[in-house]
């Protein structure tokens, strides 16, 4: 279906486009405005509100066109629910239509509603789709976003998968820079480690030079273990001690001394052979009690996508707890305009002009409001009764909010009565009007 505008069609003349009606993707009953994204792989109907009995819809995807069964130009509207579509599974897909209200009038051509296709998942990184719900991957691994199954959840860096499926931290003296199922990566030979789950090879610390005349080694360098060495005359400490009064000329062994403490947030370095040692600052994501004497930082916890750190991963470790996600509701709105008449009565033609306006308007405001349904009650004196049905989103953060507020009926009815809808002009007004008051809903 071409339909290009301009070209002619006999006996219908030339194809003209118009904002009479419009066509939409429609999902549980609420429109999907045009440039949003769809699932692929979902079932979708087709929303259009035909002005009369002769018109066409088709499905257009980035790479098929597929006109509809129950839209053709002899066919009888379906309630606005044509037919179904099944998304694709990638792509674009855009849903036109074309109507004439009968074989010598023109053909009026809707404007194109495109839509992109988007792979289904979970939007957010660590989470997958497991039983049409997010779920977040175990400890310490993550996902990239969109991801459908547990198996995109790799491992993160300092971490490495065990056998039990659950990931491990990187013990000391090894490393692992990357996401995913490699193995933990040992210090160069030379080089020592004292962090757990480090990532990066720059963690490792070059041993110090070899023992010197007259000095001993106690402690070899190892990938875990700096070098130790002490006079050679001196007697060696148990780990966690450092020696005193002991020199090259000592006729002693010498004292042992346990290693101080650092405060929180900080770790004892190099307490061994005759050095106390000195305390440095826990890197980030790191943290120590300073409880006792340590030398290394642990590892902090690390928050799923639907919790929150409490407290700074310092000086202990951060408690996550879980957030309350917050609310959409959505609210039910009817209420009624009174359209005062300059002259004549309220006619079907002036309901359309209606709804086109109050369409536009939907469309080219950011609004959460969704006018679903616009019909009529007609008077004998010149004056007519619109009553419109909306849907209002609210995001709520608390309590439910419920009724209609008097602001937003003063609001419309104020504008309503003082607008003689004379032109076209009064009638984008009063649109405008309607939807702004009932947005206010949402600020209850």
């Amino acid at each position: 279906m071409a339909l290009t505008p301009g070209a002619g069609y006999s006996p219908h003349g030339a194809v003209q486009e118009s904002t009479a009606a419009s066509i939409r993707l429609s999902s549980g009953g609420s429109d999907i405005a045009c440039g949003q994204s769809v699932d692929a792989g979902s079932q979708l109907s087709l929303s259009f509100s035909s002005p009369t009995r002769q018109y066409l819809v088709e499905v257009v995807t980035s790479t098929s066109s597929s006109p509809l069964q129950g839209g053709r130009c002899s066919g009888t509207r379906l309630n606005n629910q044509v037919a179904a579509v099944t998304i694709p599974k990638d792509g674009t897909i855009t849903v036109r239509a074309a109507w004439s209200s009968s074989r010598s009038s023109p053909i009026y051509r809707s404007a194109d509603c495109v839509y992109t296709v988007k792979m289904p998942g979970c939007s957010t990184p660590g989470t997958y789709l497991d039983n049409g719900q997010c779920a977040d991957c175990p400890a310490f691994s993550t996902s990239p976003a969109m991801s459908t199954s547990i198996s995109a959840c790799q491992c993160v860096s300092g971490y490495t998968p065990a056998s039990s499926g659950t990931c491990n931290a990187c013990p000391k003296g090894t490393y692992k820079s990357t996401v995913g199922s490699d193995a933990c990566t040992e210090c160069p030979a030379g080089s020592f480690s004292h962090t757990t789950a480090a990532t990066a090879q720059t963690a490792c610390t070059l041993c110090r030079d070899p023992c010197a005349a007259g000095e001993k080694e106690i402690v070899a360098c190892t990938a875990t273990t700096n070098r130790v060495c002490i006079p050679a005359n001196c007697t060696a400490c148990a780990t966690g001690e450092y020696l005193t009064n002991c020199n090259s000329a000592s006729s002693s062994g010498g004292t042992c001394v346990k290693c101080e403490k650092c405060n929180g947030g900080e770790y004892r370095e190099g307490c061994a052979g005759i050095s106390a040692g000195e305390c440095k600052a826990c890197t980030a994501g790191y943290y120590s009690t300073g409880a006792e004497y340590t030398d290394s930082c642990l590892p902090c916890s690390v928050c799923k996508s639907n919790e929150i750190a409490q407290g700074t991963c310092l000086v202990s470790d951060q408690v996550c707890t879980t957030t309350v996600a917050a609310k959409n509701i959505t609210y039910d709105v009817v209420f009624t305009v009174q359209l005062p008449m300059s002259s004549g009565k309220f006619t079907q033609e002036m309901q359309k002009s209606f709804i086109s306006a109050v369409t536009i308007t939907v469309e080219t405001v950011e609004t959460n409001v969704k006018i679903t349904k616009v019909s009529n009650l007609v008077s004998g004196t010149g004056q007519g009764s619109i009553i419109v049905e909306c849907k209002v989103l609210c995001h709520d953060e608390g309590e439910s909010k419920t009724g209609l507020p008097d602001a937003v009926l003063l609001s419309v009815g104020l504008t309503s009565s003082s607008s003689r809808l004379s032109s076209s002009w009064n009638l984008l007004v009063l649109a405008v009007s309607v939807v702004y008051a009932t947005r206010m809903i949402c600020n209850l």
